[in-house]
């Protein structure tokens, strides 16, 4: 899948006469893999053990199907929500409007300026707090949840080309998946 090398090194012969690359002593390593599409990427590490952590994690998430773009996850939610918003030409106008007024005026309030690798199910809690206690109906609450949920967004995909979760793993999160999403609010 990839490969480790040591960012600072020299060259060496080994016993069968090939030249390889000898660690400086103090060395940070890299991570090299490719990416789902093919792309080179890249990632350094202050141990070898770190780089191969991240190697077989990364490796295991691509060969299930929930590798992540890095790039993606630094993206905010709100770019994403303009190309979400693009994609729901085909709903009728009535149901438009009512996404528009729920993502203009609560969900993109909340979430707009934040990377969606940093979206969790915690910040979702909290968004779903904020609003009941703002007095929003539990009904509209529900409503502004399923306009940003895995199961209503399902047209942009973080992880191939074809249609999967919004959110699920960014940086050090662990979203429930979408058959577990369902958050209990007071009807």
């Amino acid at each position: 899948m990839g490969f480790i090398e040591p960012t600072n090194f020299t060259w060496a012969t080994d016993s069968g006469g090939r030249r390889c690359k000898k660690p400086v002593r103090g060395s940070s390593w890299k991570a090299r893999y490719r990416d789902e599409s093919g792309g080179a990427r890249s990632r350094s590490f202050p141990t070898k053990g770190e780089a191969q952590d991240f190697l077989s994690r990364t490796s295991a998430d691509m060969q299930r199907g929930d590798y992540i773009d890095p790039v993606e996850r630094r993206r905010h939610f709100s770019d994403w929500a303009n190309t979400w918003w693009a994609t729901t030409v085909k709903l009728r106008p009535t149901t438009r409007r009512g996404y528009w007024q729920l993502l203009e005026g609560h969900v993109l309030p909340y979430f707009g300026a934040r990377a969606m690798g940093n979206i969790d199910y915690m910040c979702v809690e909290k968004f779903i707090a904020a609003k009941l206690s703002e007095g929003l109906s539990p009904k509209k609450v529900r409503d502004a949840v399923s306009v940003a949920s895995p199961e209503t967004l399902r047209t942009y995909d973080l992880r191939h080309s074809h249609a999967s979760l919004l959110i699920e793993q960014g940086a050090n999160v662990c979203w429930p998946s979408h058959s577990e999403w369902a958050i209990p609010i007071p009807r």
